[in-house]
């Protein structure tokens, strides 16, 4: 269970911060929380992912046309495994993952949710952004059957196109690492660190049956899914680690990143005192 788990943040709750409308009305005491760093470094935090959307939708246009016609690479799982056709299966259990990890986040709905789900929207934004390079750059024929085998395909960067390959759910050429492993994961480490209970083991089994069937369907090679369970991961314990411990990584990181972390982690009113590194004030900003 990580440091922010939920029973550390109801010690944290809007009624210990001054000026709070304990007796408003809903809509007071929710215009009130729309105005604080929380809410703003939300927005913010949906704004990083957003970008990084677009950039990967452009990727996926680029890497459908430039992946190479087979010969396909030697791959030892998919030499001993059969195809299985799962691809449908692997989306229910993604989808599985995702929502079992929004119900916990929004039921009940408490502050350290929308921290949460800020740092899930970031974590998410650079793993994408790190495949995105690393997709673009090494060009791999796709394994899956249900890939064209020619490249007889026109760039087209327009926002329909671009929505067409993010949601449409036919892509090509996008191996190394595996999105599909990604969005098994991520859901895992954020139940995993911030509940408890069984859930926790029914998560990773999700993942890890979904991970395999993505190699079996031939989505991907192993190799992708193999790297994904290394980049996650440690992406993921990068940052929490900047984030839970100011005092360990302040001199040491680059300006810009400093700036970053200042701003969306290290000054959040609703984070525990001794891992802020600004005071609070009655307006409920930074100094």
């Amino acid at each position: 269970m990580g440091l922010y788990s939920k029973e550390v943040f109801d010690q944290y709750q809007p009624t210990q911060v001054s000026e709070y409308p304990l007796h408003g009305t809903f809509w007071q005491k929710v215009k009130w929380f729309f105005l604080t760093r929380t809410f703003m470094n939300l927005v913010f935090g949906f704004l990083i992912l957003f970008i990084s959307m677009i950039i990967t939708g452009i990727c996926l246009i680029v890497v459908y046309y430039r992946r190479p016609s087979p010969p396909l690479l030697p791959d030892l799982i998919h030499e001993v495994v059969p195809y299985i056709p799962a691809v449908n299966v692997i989306n229910w259990m993604i989808s599985l993952g995702a929502i079992t990890m929004f119900l916990y986040l929004i039921w009940p709905t408490k502050v350290n949710s929308f921290i949460i789900l800020r740092r899930a929207f970031v974590i998410y934004s650079l793993t994408m952004m790190f495949r995105n390079i690393t997709m673009t750059v090494t060009n791999l024929p796709d394994p899956s059957p249900t890939c064209p085998k020619d490249s007889n395909f026109t760039i087209d960067l327009s926002p329909k196109n671009i929505l067409k390959f993010l949601f449409g759910g036919f892509t090509c050429g996008d191996l190394i690492f595996s999105g599909h492993t990604i969005g098994l994961l991520l859901p895992t480490l954020i139940i995993q660190h911030y509940f408890s209970g069984i859930i926790i083991l029914v998560m990773w089994i999700n993942t890890i049956v979904g991970s395999v069937l993505v190699v079996f369907s031939r989505l991907h090679y192993g190799v992708d899914v193999i790297i994904t369970f290394f980049v996650l991961p440690c992406i993921w314990f990068i940052y929490h680690s900047i984030s839970e411990h100011p005092d360990s990584f302040e001199d040491e990181l680059l300006s810009p990143i400093k700036w970053y972390f200042a701003e969306m982690e290290w000054c959040d009113p609703y984070l525990p005192d001794e891992l802020t590194r600004t005071t609070r004030t009655d307006n409920h900003t930074a100094v």
